[in-house]
């Protein structure tokens, strides 16, 4: 027997075939990702859209990504609206777990650090714990050097102006960021 729902099904089609999708209903499991699958390329779209490091990754690939994640979990659906909002929170776990994946490839080649700090201004967020993690560790040695890194590559001031800011000369600015990036990758774990 075919079951034919159509995209505009009300929301207890929806979770009742969710439900049966759930519990290993292929033909419910079709449905579902058929009825759900414009609105979570949309979501896909949009997370891929602030996380500008997912170059590879397409929407498509992301939901099919999310639908593997989501078959293991053990939680019952409320609604449509529940839904997307798990899977909004999944997509987003799934690029924190590439993200953790490709920060601790990165941490192994320590040669990038500088990569990783110019990127912090366009807020890569896989990098954002590595760094702030050793920042936080280079501070408790040296405050100043970790001050120097936080503004030249976080907040993006040029060496004239983190020279301004901390009130020391350039030539000193710049002696502190060597030490402080030497340190950082020697502790990069």
């Amino acid at each position: 027997m075919e079951l034919r729902i159509s995209r505009l099904a009300p929301e207890d089609n929806f979770t009742a075939l969710f439900e049966r999708a759930r519990i290993g209903d292929r033909v419910a499991a079709n449905l579902v990702y058929g009825m759900a699958m414009p609105r979570l390329r949309c979501l896909a779209n949009s997370l891929l859209r602030r996380y500008r490091w997912h170059q590879t990754l397409q929407p498509t690939a992301l939901v099919a990504e999310l639908f593997v994640k989501i078959r293991g979990f053990n939680v019952r659906i409320a609604d449509r609206n529940h839904f997307f909002h798990i899977s909004a929170r999944a997509m987003h776990q799934v690029l924190a777990d590439r993200a953790r994946s490709r920060a601790s490839q990165v941490s192994r080649n320590s040669t990038v650090l500088d990569e990783f700090l110019s990127e912090l201004r366009v807020a890569t967020p896989e990098f954002v714990p590595v760094i702030q993690d050793l920042l936080g560790r280079l501070e408790r040695i040296d405050r100043s050097a970790a001050e120097i890194v936080r503004l030249h590559y976080v907040e993006g001031c040029n060496w004239d102006e983190v020279g301004e800011r901390t009130g020391k000369p350039k030539w000193r600015v710049r002696d502190d960021a060597k030490f402080a990036l030497k340190w950082m990758r020697d502790h990069l774990s």
